[in-house]
């Protein structure tokens, strides 16, 4: 099947073939249930990247414009969401470069406390932040690891495992161990293509009882008991998606909870990533929105009653890049604890860390089995590696395996095969350590070009980790989306939230994917740009700026 797509060079691929791609389907011209053609086939056509493909594909699987049939391929979906006009280009800033964005349509948001909202329109188009810099790839290492493997190709695949490789997950349970100071087994760990199926697969865990509550959680008549009992077998079965389920039948843990409403709440953060959002509501959740501040989620905040899943990113928040605190690290999990909650703790941005960040993990602190911990390779690596892994409880794992068979079981043996050598040699822990270090120095950059062009110290969240940093700017100096556009004219990688939601005082500025120099230079050219479009006389503004 051949698609009718008119590509501009010069302009973003992922993004033209995106609004190319709905317009075909909401129009009709690709109708209902039509099989797309394969990411190979797609980047031969245009000859592009792959890669672009495949995350555009996963953009309109997460929209609801396509979907995937196991073991069959991906087709138009069936029950499809309606068009809506784009606007400003610069109101998606919430979609970090590490995976395309969807942007829930927010209701209104309480300023005081959490605030609810439902997945009813598509998101506007997404402006990213935070890259990496391919260059800083380790190239040559990884040709000789994949030749390495091509080599032996004929001899070294057997029946795959369904939860990946089982030396990579040997090699992330040991690198855990080193890194992060958390004791888990190779046994626990899932592989996943990338962090898009791994919010999926939470999601659709959270938005059934029997795959994402137990009796360890909260039992329908009690408090919570022991960790140690109630554990499903390998042969756990999943509930017909979308039907409420009550009593206790065949796969579901005795004691889970018969599903209410309280028990559809998914609690996100405010803002939160548009990722994660798209993914929780698109099966079906009612957001609860939390607040976040300079030492993230706002635990005092966190609703009372039942809830399904919270979604936290507690080493590097996004988008405001906020540590969570070790006091509200263990607030949080008594909080679940009498939510009946599973926690999703993600730690993809947390792999570059900077300086004396020691916080712990929230799965080295849980003691009641409901944290599952997400990380990956798409900072330390680059997105073009699109593996990534969650860490779950023993007595969850058949139940993720099953959502994963649902969802995609594609797999990327070649690749995990070569990750494998990468980290069980010691390669993997000597790059994030040149990586560290080059990015810290980027870093120091931005924040001495802030000091210097501002004329003293600004306010920023976020320079302990990842590769973004968030910027407070005095109201005198303007409103935070013409900043950033004035900001992105200078060659600075930048964006603002859309006004009107939680922490649109910020301008998000990336630092990876730009060397010293270039981020010096850049922001000494809009250090004149603003000046020039201050009142004279403006303060907190740098009279040697320009």
């Amino acid at each position: 099947m051949l698609i009718p797509l008119k590509l501009v060079r010069d302009q973003q691929l992922q993004q033209q073939i995106f609004d190319q791609l709905r317009d075909l389907i909401v129009s009709g011209r690709l109708r209902p249930g039509s099989r797309m053609p394969s990411s190979r086939m797609m980047a031969e056509q245009f000859a592009i990247s792959r890669m672009t493909v495949l995350l555009t594909y996963e953009r309109l699987i997460a929209e609801g414009y396509l979907e995937t049939r196991p073991a069959a391929g991906t087709f138009v979906a069936h029950a499809r969401v309606h068009a809506t006009s784009s606007s400003m280009a610069d109101t998606s800033a919430l979609s970090l470069a590490h995976a395309p964005g969807a942007m829930p349509a927010s209701t209104q948001t309480d300023q005081a406390g959490p605030s609810h909202a439902r997945l009813t329109t598509p998101p506007e188009p997404d402006v990213r932040v935070g890259g990496a810099d391919p260059s800083l790839f380790p190239a040559q290492r990884w040709r000789t690891l994949m030749r390495q493997r091509l080599d032996n190709l004929g001899g070294q695949f057997g029946a795959e495992h369904p939860a990946g490789s089982p030396a990579l997950r040997d090699a992330i349970a040991s690198w855990l161990s080193t890194s992060r100071g958390v004791a888990v087994s190779s046994d626990q760990v899932m592989l996943v293509r990338g962090r898009q199926q791994a919010l999926h697969i939470v999601a659709h865990l959270a938005s059934h009882p029997c795959e994402g509550r137990r009796v360890a959680g909260r039992s329908a008549s009690g408090p919570p008991e022991s960790p140690g009992n109630s554990h499903p077998g390998s042969d756990a079965k999943l509930p017909v998606h979308g039907k409420a389920l009550t009593g206790h039948p065949a796969g579901c843990p005795a004691g889970a909870h018969s599903w209410s409403g309280d028990q559809t709440r998914i609690v996100v953060e405010d803002p939160c990533d548009t990722d994660a959002a798209a993914a929780m509501a698109g099966e079906g959740g009612i957001l609860v929105r939390v607040p976040v501040d300079s030492d993230g989620l706002r635990t005092d905040h966190l609703p009372d009653g039942d809830a399904a899943l919270i979604h936290v990113t507690p080493e590097h928040q996004r988008p405001l890049g906020s540590v969570l605190s070790r006091d509200r690290r263990l607030a949080l999990l008594q909080w679940a604890a009498r939510a009946g909650a599973l926690i999703l703790e993600e730690d993809i941005d947390g792999e570059l860390r900077y300086g004396g960040m020691t916080a712990p993990s929230l799965m080295s602190l849980d003691r009641s089995e409901r944290v599952i911990l997400l990380g990956g390779f798409s900072v330390s690596l680059g997105p073009w590696l699109d593996i990534a892994y969650m860490v779950l409880p023993r007595w969850l794992v058949p139940f993720a395996l099953a959502a994963r068979r649902l969802i995609d079981d594609s797999r990327s043996s070649l690749e995990q095969a070569a990750l494998a050598d990468f980290l069980g040699g010691g390669g993997y822990a000597r790059h994030v350590h040149r990586l560290t270090k080059a990015y810290a120095s980027r870093r120091d950059a931005l924040l001495a070009a802030l000091r210097h062009q501002l004329g003293g110290p600004a306010l920023v969240w976020g320079e302990h980790a990842g590769l973004h940093l968030a910027w407070f700017p005095l109201a005198e100096l303007g409103a935070p989306m013409p900043l950033a556009a004035l900001a992105r004219h200078s060659g600075l990688d930048a964006t603002a939230l859309p006004p009107g939601t939680r922490g649109a005082q910020a301008v998000l500025l990336g630092f990876g994917s730009l060397p010293e120099r270039q981020i010096e230079a850049r922001f000494a050219r809009f250090g004149v740009l603003l000046k020039s479009e201050l009142p004279s006389g403006a303060s907190g503004f740098s009279r040697s700026a320009g």
